[in-house]
């Protein structure tokens, strides 16, 4: 989203959701992962829409539930949009002030009828004609879950599905807008770069897409030394097959801070046992509110265990 609309990591204020006549989540699983934040939507007397193949906790609380095929996504929208601009909910004022590059999808749109988006998705033409009005009147948010991308044509899935409040001018208003990430140390104004010291590296450094990260891990010539914390790659990144075949190199030294053994920790030379959120002081933020709170700590680390901070410290 960071092409469609500048910012993946600034989204709407959860507040204003109480403006909203629809929310419309889609491959976002709140039941299970951010209970707080399914609780919340049940509050709201907005219509509840979920897209996702299986049918979660938050899903069967929807008023409608979409279950396209896993992978096609990006059709599911595209077969919305043919409706919403059928059933003239497109905002061409918001189009042509705020937009660039409609003309290039335009015949898509056009193409993506019910019939077509059926046969692709699964999903039955008379859900798809209540999806696209419900969300067309509006004001409607989208809120997009962050497994939505982690598959083969996740970045087409997610600037698909971006086109919705685009085109439809649900955005920049109350109760309309885009969820995907809230991070809320940037809205905040904390400087990240300044905190981790960024300007003491005189060498910039990598930046490698999950998608690539197998691929560019294989090469022997481009890393000899991974590190790896808060995070379990073999059990969430691309391309896993060629990734256990990259960790088992023997001449790359793997490091992982972890409270747990996890399965990328079963390959490494080195697992430094990390202390948990609650043997620690710490500032905490979410993906989500827009809160900054106290992490206090409540017992001490077990064993030789650390808090992250400091084993960057001793390292």
């Amino acid at each position: 989203w960071h092409l469609m609309f500048g910012d993946s990591v600034l989204g709407l204020d959860p507040r204003t959701m109480k403006d909203s006549n629809c929310i419309l989540v889609w491959g976002a699983n709140p039941s299970h992962s951010a209970p707080h934040t399914h609780d919340l939507l049940m509050e709201k007397t907005a219509t509840l829409v979920v897209v996702d193949p299986i049918t979660t906790k938050t899903a069967e609380k929807a008023e409608l539930h979409l279950k396209p095929k896993p992978g096609t996504d990006a059709a599911l929208a595209f077969g919305l949009l043919h409706l919403l601009k059928k059933n003239g909910y497109f905002d061409k004022k918001f189009i042509h002030e705020h937009t660039i590059g409609y003309e290039l999808i335009e015949a898509t749109i056009d193409s993506s009828t019910p019939a077509r988006t059926e046969a692709i998705t699964g999903v039955c033409q008379a859900d798809l004609q209540r999806a696209a009005e419900l969300y067309g009147i509006g004001p409607s948010v989208l809120w997009a879950g962050q497994g939505l991308q982690r598959q083969a044509t996740g970045g087409n899935i997610m600037r698909a599905i971006g086109l919705l409040p685009a085109l439809t001018g649900n955005i920049g208003k109350p109760g309309a807008g885009i969820s995907y990430l809230n991070v809320a140390t940037i809205v905040a104004g904390l400087d990240f770069d300044w905190l981790e010291g960024t300007a003491l590296n005189k060498k910039s450094g990598k930046t490698i897409s999950h998608m690539a990260f197998a691929e560019r891990l294989s090469k022997p010539q481009e890393f000899q030394a991974l590190f790896v914390w808060n995070t379990n790659p073999v059990a969430s990144a691309a391309d896993q097959a060629k990734l256990r075949s990259a960790l088992k190199r023997e001449d790359l030294f793997t490091v992982v801070v972890d409270c747990f053994i996890t399965d990328t920790a079963d390959y490494a030379d080195i697992v430094l046992p990390a202390a948990s959120f609650l043997e620690f002081d710490d500032l905490t933020y979410g993906y989500f509110h827009m809160l900054l709170g106290a992490q206090s700590k409540a017992t001490e680390p077990p064993g030789l265990a650390l808090p992250n901070q400091e084993i960057f410290r001793r390292a």
